[in-house]
């Protein structure tokens, strides 16, 4: 198998069939198909299940594209380290929302500092999200602070988090400074979005006990929850860390969970097969360092 069969192979799969991937590698559609076919004899597997004239990638499809990626990768990163003397290298990060929205800004900004040959991209959205791209090899490393049993994953542990309640003063008058898990239920209730590691760690403590949560809002925007719980719309269950950062913890009361003991967990991932640059372990060292500190 040759650099090219991998990258008409990595077409065919992002374009999901062949005429559309031919147009775009200006390629012969026969010489596209010839390449897949010579794929499939040379590794004795169907990468593609072909239905109603689509493409449909399958599991050893999805595996083989996943090294695809890291050859074809690692292959520009060489041509560019030989062929350039003002070689720079790049990270991409995936992060979870509450580390983007909190402590990912001035990890970046000394990594930056400590490293400033490599250019660095970040991008920020719901840990189920980020899993993904990191499978898709859209980023290189993610950290998160829910993990899928995914054996495609290598993890390193980074930070341990505790969760707690908060809720606008007036709303919060007839609380004390705790409050049970099954009276948290009945409240009017501000969570994140399904998806995110924060909700899946509250869903969970709900189902042990098999309670049904009243929620009234959910939201993408932690800031959002934030100003709703300022504005004594219900209760918000937040991390003690991002409550710190937060603009409006002086409007907030907090209260922790009697029965309860939340607590989120954030790791440094990234696939398995992938090779580790200096780049991705400088940033997993730094950020073991700052978040340590930022504790």
């Amino acid at each position: 198998m040759t650099l090219k069969h991998m990258k008409i192979f990595k077409e065919v799969c992002i374009q999901e069939g062949i005429t559309r991937a031919a147009d775009q590698l200006n390629m012969a559609q026969p010489a596209v198909s010839l390449v897949i076919r010579e794929m499939e004899e040379y590794y004795k597997i169907k990468l593609f299940e072909r239905l109603n004239r689509r493409l449909y990638i399958t599991d050893a499809g999805k595996v083989l594209l996943q090294y695809a990626d890291t050859i074809i990768q690692q292959f520009e990163e060489a041509e560019n380290a030989i062929c350039s003397s003002k070689y720079i290298s790049t990270l991409r990060i995936g992060v979870n929302i509450s580390l983007g929205l909190s402590l990912l800004p001035a990890i970046l900004e000394e990594f930056g500092k400590r490293h400033p040959k490599v250019i660095t991209t970040s991008m920020i959205n719901n840990s189920d999200y980020i899993e993904k791209k990191l499978i898709q090899n859209e980023i290189d490393l993610a950290i998160v602070d829910h993990r899928t049993a995914s054996i495609n994953f290598k993890e390193d542990f980074l930070l341990e988090d505790r969760m707690i309640v908060v809720c606008g003063k007036k709303y919060g008058e007839r609380f004390g400074a705790e409050i049970t898990l099954e009276q948290l239920a009945k409240e009017k209730l501000l969570l994140r979005e399904k998806g995110s590691g924060l909700r899946s760690t509250v869903d969970a403590a709900f189902d042990l006990q098999g309670l049904v949560p009243n929620i009234v809002m959910e939201s993408i925007s932690t800031n959002a929850l934030f100003q709703a719980a300022a504005h004594n719309l219900g209760i918000f269950i937040i991390s003690e860390k991002s409550l710190k950062l937060s603009e409006y913890r002086e409007e907030l009361i907090k209260m922790t969970i009697l029965d309860a003991d939340l607590r989120r967990k954030y790791y440094a991932i990234y696939n398995q097969n992938k090779y580790v640059t200096p780049a991705m372990t400088n940033f997993i060292e730094l950020a073991h360092v700052l978040l340590e500190t930022m504790r």
